[in-house]
């Protein structure tokens, strides 16, 4: 697969992660130091379409993923005005449909496979000083995103895919 592939998986993680609502009481920065606390989050998938290739040939097309869901969870601590948290993320979609541009032959139409994604993410908030009931805050993550393809079936065919080649 191409690296454009790679790219739109990728992005469609951090999306998801992105996606998540994390809900506090009404107090100041003072009040809640020291606390642990809890996230989870369920979101819409949705990867973009994306070109393929074959390696060392001259096969070429382009494929879309049906949407799916995803889930996140994962802890963190409240340290007053900062906050961090380490979280875990999964997301994927359903190959839709297949389109092969140099007319080989080959039934790219009745392509069907399944893309997933394993994400760990640890992040770190600054909360923003507000009178306000609602909590403005800039953070900032560093985290690793697997993508996992099983196996992907085209023209009745059916390849094993090696993850290491994503």
């Amino acid at each position: 697969m191409t690296n454009t592939l790679k790219k739109t998986i990728v992005t469609g993680a951090i999306a998801l992660g992105s996606m998540t609502t994390q809900v506090m009481a009404d107090e100041s920065p003072q009040e809640k130091s020291g606390n642990w606390y809890g996230l989870a989050g369920i979101g819409y998938t949705s990867i973009r379409d994306s070109d393929w290739d074959v390696q060392d040939s001259t096969l070429e097309g382009e494929v879309d993923f049906d949407s799916g869901f995803g889930f996140e969870a994962g802890v963190g601590y409240d340290f007053g005005t900062w906050r961090t948290d380490f979280t875990y993320e999964n997301g994927g979609g359903d190959l839709g449909e297949c389109t092969e541009d140099k007319n080989s032959g080959i039934d790219c139409a009745s392509t069907t496979g399944e893309v997933e994604t394993y994400s760990l993410m640890l992040n770190g908030y600054y909360d923003i000083p507000t009178d306000s009931k609602w909590q403005p805050y800039v953070g900032v993550g560093l985290g690793k995103t697997n993508v996992d393809v099983d196996s992907l079936t085209v023209g009745g065919t059916k390849y094993e895919i090696n993850d290491e080649d994503i």
